[in-house]
């Protein structure tokens, strides 16, 4: 955690705190595809794990436009479930596949506007890609265990957009050791999607 004062000097800690130097402003449509994107910042510290995949501007706009992928493609009634299987788009990461399960908890009133939350939990697998010859890495893939996928969606049902989304990623990470070799890092990525406005088309 970058923000965690007792991690922030750790290798791990200095090779995240970049992202905290970067800001996008992010403009959907209802679909939700992506139609316009500003980024300002950057200028964060350099990395002390060269090769290691980061998450950035290009990952937050695969993520934003991956909010509805675990919709049920048919009408659901609160306490309904399904699963979905298929791949997720990590960003610099690559690619995982997924089977999560997605359950259709009830809804709650939002700024006046009734919302379905939807809560969500399964696994990642699969090893992510790194560049160039790393240590700790196998053939250019960077090695995974115990990944766990949950989270919430809170979804506007009448003006159709995603009001909030969080998700967290639990996985133990092999990493280049500073003295050679490797060392077992536990990780906890926890992503928060906000809806601050919505315009008239």
């Amino acid at each position: 955690d970058s923000s965690d004062e007792s991690t922030k000097g750790s290798a791990i800690g200095q090779h995240f705190e970049g992202a905290r130097h970067r800001t996008v402003t992010i403009e959907v449509d209802d679909t939700p595809k992506i139609v316009k994107s500003e980024e300002k910042g950057g200028g964060g510290p350099a990395t002390p794990l060269p090769g290691m995949p980061q998450f950035g501007p290009d990952e937050l706009k695969q993520l934003v436009s991956g909010l509805l992928q675990g919709f049920s493609p048919d009408p659901v009634k609160p306490g309904a479930e399904w699963t979905q299987k298929g791949k997720r788009s990590l960003g610099q990461f690559g690619e995982m596949d997924f089977e999560i399960t997605y359950h259709y908890k009830g809804d709650e009133d939002r700024d006046g506007a009734a919302c379905a939350v939807i809560e969500f939990k399964g696994d990642l697998k699969g090893d992510v890609a790194v560049a160039g010859a790393q240590p700790g890495s196998d053939g250019g893939k960077l090695g995974f265990e115990g990944r766990k996928l949950e989270g919430r969606i809170v979804f506007d049902k009448l003006r159709r957009a995603v009001r909030e989304s969080e998700q967290t990623v639990n996985l133990t990470v092999q990493v280049p050791s500073p003295g050679g070799g490797t060392f077992s890092l536990p990780m906890s990525q926890k992503v928060t999607v906000k809806l601050i406005s919505l315009q008239d088309a």
